[in-house]
């Protein structure tokens, strides 16, 4: 299928919606306009994730008179995961996977692939729609998050599962806690593992383009023989980011309001969320890295050649003893035809071999960052903090 016969919604449309997803649209329970049909999903999985947990724990503690079940009330892990995070997890999906989409046919509309590569490059991003998506994908999810599911509720001492998950005598596991096992913590995971899988998918898409090669120009002036685009790309996982980031700081809330733990004291767990996610998005675009590195050191030939040449060209007319200079000579387009072919060289050998944005990196981590902030302060007591800002103000 030619690309001209696509809509514009398809064209972009690389990475396919989830199984489950076009399940929901033929039972009528989504319809097809995005928005509504985000809304829609966020409601059903907050109406699955949550919503039972709450009625189930405060069934048990009605009917047990125990108090243990409202712990869930109390549980920031919780809260984090399947009313902050899972929402954002899907909401995601509608504002980068057509993104992604644009920028990786962008390689297309900009003529970067060559005429006769062009039906390998439909191939391959039909192949990469495919990947993500279909039963075969989808059921390996399935069997991916419930093997790690059941191995965490197999393998976690009893202890460390928390009181609301518990029955009456300690030693079972209360309703509530079999919906978290086989409901609501697959739901958290099943978004996550998504995410990562769809990460993967990219990473393999861009390191095939590379292998086409696209037409790179080592003299583009964005330093990045034309591929700036894609290293600024990073930044549409900045929401992912912090959608994730909520998930690692929900369980540290737990570990700093529950267990007494010091969060200025303890700051493993967020400057290794940030390493882990910054690591994470800026990976796809360094399989460049080789294409580039070849179209600087041919550039470095080239151009380097041609610089040389034009300059024995240009010493030669204006340096030799003979050459006459006079007032009439500022007018000549010698000098500025060798001035600006010097600044296109300059741009070749200042090319960048590393698909690297500074700033799209610092963005990852400031909102990866963000979700830590609440529990940071709740270390300072709050006399402190609103001295300080009296002080700025004043």
């Amino acid at each position: 299928m030619l690309a001209a016969e696509r809509t514009v919604a398809e064209r972009f449309r690389m990475f396919a919606e989830p199984t489950h997803v076009g399940a929901l649209k033929r039972l009528k329970v989504l319809r097809p306009a995005d928005r509504a049909e985000a809304l829609r999903r966020i409601a059903i999985a907050m109406l699955i994730g949550w919503l039972p947990l709450a009625v189930l724990a405060v069934t048990e503690a009605l009917l047990d008179g125990r108090s243990e079940p409202f712990g869930l009330f109390a549980d920031f892990a919780m809260y984090a995961q399947l009313l902050i995070a899972v929402p954002l997890l899907i909401a995601c999906e509608y504002i980068m996977l057509p993104a992604l989409g644009e920028i990786g046919w962008h390689f297309a509309d900009s003529s970067m692939i060559p005429p006769d590569e062009r039906k390998r490059f439909e191939t391959l991003v039909v192949s990469t729609r495919r990947a993500s998506t279909g039963v075969l994908p989808s059921l390996a999810l399935g069997v991916v998050v419930y093997t790690v599911d059941l191995a965490v509720f197999l393998f976690l001492p009893r202890d460390l599962v928390p009181g609301w998950q518990r029955s009456a005598d300690g030693a079972r596991i209360s309703l509530a806690g079999w919906w978290h096992i086989l409901v609501s913590l697959p739901l958290v995971m099943g978004l996550l593992f998504a995410w990562l899988w769809r990460l993967g998918i990219w990473m393999r898409f861009l390191a095939a383009v590379a292998r086409i090669p696209p037409r790179l120009m080592a003299s583009h002036p964005d330093r990045f023989a034309g591929l700036q685009f894609i290293a600024s790309s990073t930044r549409l996982f900045v929401p992912l980011a912090f959608a994730i980031s909520v998930v690692g700081a929900g369980t540290f809330a737990n570990e700093v309001f529950h267990q007494g733990l010091s969060p200025i004291e303890h700051g493993i767990a967020p400057v290794a969320t940030v390493l882990v996610l910054v690591a994470l998005f800026l990976c796809p675009p360094l399989v460049f890295s080789p294409a580039l590195l070849r179209t600087w050191q041919h550039g470095m030939l080239t151009y380097g050649e041609l610089a040389r040449r034009l300059g024995q060209a240009f010493e030669a007319k204006w340096l030799s003893r003979d050459g006459n200079v006079d007032s009439e000579a500022l007018g000549v387009q010698d000098f500025s035809a060798t001035t600006d072919l010097y600044q296109v060289v300059s741009n070749v050998y200042a090319m960048r071999v590393v698909l690297f944005d500074v700033r799209a990196a610092i963005a990852v981590a400031i909102s990866a960052l963000l979700p830590f902030v609440p529990i940071w302060l709740s270390a300072i007591p709050a006399r402190t903090i609103i001295d300080h800002l009296v002080g700025l103000i004043v």
